[in-house]
């Protein structure tokens, strides 16, 4: 795992409630320094985006102007309905569903690609554990901060049980919204990933 030195370390109170994301976020911590570290709830990760404008209009990376890497937020997935997430971003509405526990895996549908982009690409579900990069190339679009998913197990466990009820689609990307690859060994996303599809 890459070496992190991070202003500020964001952990949602929600993480404690699951062992195996606990024991995932210590095994992490040895390689990541933070100037802070604060445990937060939906309210507070709120009023720390509204305090730090992450969310205020959209910007190229290179905006941000970051010297450091980006802030770190430990979070967990929540498995709600789409009523339970319309609840929660009614209560905290500048959050959006990434931070709030949702997005594990989205769709990619090759005909709105060719549509909307001119792009050919075969029809996917994109499985995403992290929103964010360590990287912050200045050219992309995301924010400066880095939201990491801790339930893995849970998350390949609901991907697996989801994939059973598509039998025909054999196309699956890991993961479309970061480069997971900085975090490993400690995150355990590929081990868990392989394994699963491999079953």
């Amino acid at each position: 795992m890459y070496e992190i030195n991070t202003p500020e370390l964001i952990i949602l109170d929600r993480v404690k409630e699951n062992p195996a994301a606990v024991t995932r976020m210590e095994r992490m911590m040895s390689s990541i320094s933070a100037s802070s570290v604060v445990e937060v709830d939906a309210a507070g990760l709120a009023e720390i985006l509204r305090e730090r404008q992450w969310h205020a209009q959209p910007m190229r990376t290179g905006q941000f102007q970051m010297n450091r890497s980006p802030a770190i937020i430990f979070s967990t997935f929540r498995w709600l309905t789409p009523d339970g997430f319309s609840g929660l971003e009614k209560r905290h509405p500048g959050l959006g569903r990434q931070l709030l526990g949702g997005g594990a895996w989205t769709y990619r549908d090759s005909k709105q690609s060719l549509r909307a982009q001119s792009c050919v690409c075969q029809p996917a579900y994109e499985i995403h554990g992290a929103y964010g990069c360590l990287h912050a190339c200045d050219y992309c679009h995301v924010r400066p901060y880095f939201n990491i998913m801790l339930n893995l197990e849970e998350l390949a466990e609901k991907v697996r049980v989801f994939g059973e009820t598509i039998p025909e689609q054999n196309l699956y990307k890991f993961d479309n919204m970061t480069d997971t690859i900085c975090l490993e060994p400690e995150y355990g996303a590929s081990e868990i990933m392989v394994n699963m599809f491999a079953d």
